[in-house]
Protein backbone atom coordinates (compact mmCIF):
# COMPACT_ATOMS: atom_id res chain seq x y z
CA UNK A 1 0.00 0.00 0.00
CA UNK A 2 2.71 2.53 0.41
CA UNK A 3 4.24 2.10 -3.13
CA UNK A 4 0.99 2.75 -4.34
CA UNK A 5 0.30 5.72 -2.04
CA UNK A 6 3.87 7.36 -3.42
CA UNK A 7 2.99 7.33 -7.03
CA UNK A 8 -0.13 9.73 -5.97
CA UNK A 9 1.07 13.58 -5.85
CA UNK A 10 1.00 15.38 -2.42
CA UNK A 11 -1.94 17.91 -3.87
CA UNK A 12 -4.02 15.41 -4.43
CA UNK A 13 -3.50 13.31 -1.11
CA UNK A 14 -4.26 16.68 0.49
CA UNK A 15 -7.52 16.92 -0.94
CA UNK A 16 -11.11 16.15 0.89
CA UNK A 17 -13.12 13.66 -0.34
CA UNK A 18 -16.88 15.17 -1.30
CA UNK A 19 -19.64 14.58 1.02
CA UNK A 20 -22.99 14.52 -0.81
CA UNK A 21 -25.76 16.24 0.46
CA UNK A 22 -23.44 18.79 2.58
CA UNK A 23 -23.94 22.86 2.08
CA UNK A 24 -21.33 25.18 2.02
CA UNK A 25 -21.25 27.17 5.61
CA UNK A 26 -20.82 30.49 3.05
CA UNK A 27 -24.18 32.69 3.44
CA UNK A 28 -26.04 32.74 0.41
CA UNK A 29 -24.65 30.08 -1.64
CA UNK A 30 -26.26 27.31 -2.61
CA UNK A 31 -24.77 23.83 -4.05
CA UNK A 32 -26.53 22.07 -6.40
CA UNK A 33 -26.46 18.41 -6.45
CA UNK A 34 -25.21 16.61 -9.76
CA UNK A 35 -28.52 16.35 -11.18
CA UNK A 36 -29.62 19.91 -10.89
CA UNK A 37 -29.37 22.93 -13.19
CA UNK A 38 -29.89 26.44 -12.50
CA UNK A 39 -31.50 27.25 -15.98
CA UNK A 40 -34.65 26.11 -17.22
CA UNK A 41 -34.84 23.77 -20.20
CA UNK A 42 -34.39 24.81 -23.67
CA UNK A 43 -37.43 26.04 -25.73
CA UNK A 44 -37.19 22.89 -27.99
CA UNK A 45 -36.47 20.05 -25.00
CA UNK A 46 -39.89 21.84 -23.60
CA UNK A 47 -41.73 21.45 -27.04
CA UNK A 48 -40.72 18.18 -27.20
CA UNK A 49 -41.17 16.75 -23.94
CA UNK A 50 -44.72 18.51 -24.11
CA UNK A 51 -45.08 17.00 -27.73
CA UNK A 52 -44.05 13.45 -26.56
CA UNK A 53 -45.29 13.18 -22.88
CA UNK A 54 -48.23 15.91 -22.95
CA UNK A 55 -46.24 17.07 -19.96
Amino acid sequence: MRKTLSLVRPLVRKLHPYVYGEQPKIKGLIKLNTNENPYPPLSQVRSSAFTRFGV
